[in-house]
């Protein structure tokens, strides 16, 4: 559990009483809790209740859209400028980045919401989302839409092995980045890793 929450204080109380709600929701009358928990396994449902609560920081009117942009940008557990956040929110939406919903004027819209529900903040010259939110959501993208979790961080991969191509002072950067995601894909067990 303590892996799911990321080691943060209120995740890991959230979803220890989410949990803890599962197993006595499934077996009620059970004389041994303890032995109940430890046979018990974290399901989507339990990642869900505590990914809502965390996410009820949001204003009713943005919860929607925000969900979305952070859904998208989980994978990026390093962080994140305007220019990269079109192709993780086409590639969670399964198309292409292109368009006004997808202009730096509407990613610095996003990015700003991000940064006034304080979801998101600067940090070593890159957004980055609140930690404790941003692992809650991948186990939960993870868990419940696997292959876009996957195509999300193969996206990952071919974009910064692209700029390392591209942007040869910024080489070794990109391919950091890049070899992080290759790695998450490769602990993956039992699915074949695709690049484009």
């Amino acid at each position: 559990m303590i892996n799911l929450g990321g080691g943060y204080p209120l995740t890991n109380e959230l979803l220890a009483r989410a949990f803890v709600h599962q197993v006595l929701g499934r077996s009620p009358k059970s004389d041994d809790l303890e032995q109940a928990i430890n046979s018990a396994t974290i399901d989507d449902k339990v990642l869900e209740d505590v990914a809502s609560r965390l996410l009820e920081v949001i204003p009713a009117q943005w919860r929607d859209k925000l969900r979305e942009v952070l859904n998208a940008l989980c994978v990026l557990k390093d962080g994140f400028r305007e220019h990269e956040m079109p192709y993780f929110l086409a590639e969670l939406r399964n198309t292409k980045p292109e368009g006004p919903e997808y202009t730096i004027k509407a990613m610095r819209g996003l990015r700003d919401l991000l940064l006034e529900t304080n979801l998101g903040r600067w940090q070593d010259a890159r957004y980055v989302l609140d930690e404790a939110v941003r692992t809650v959501l991948e186990q939960l993208l993870k868990s419940q839409k696997r292959e876009v979790w996957r195509r999300l961080h193969e996206r990952a991969v071919n974009l910064y092995e692209d700029w390392a191509k591209r942007y040869p002072n910024s080489r070794q950067y990109f391919e950091q980045r890049a070899e992080y995601h290759r790695r998450v894909l490769a602990e993956d067990v039992g699915h074949s890793v695709s690049f484009a």
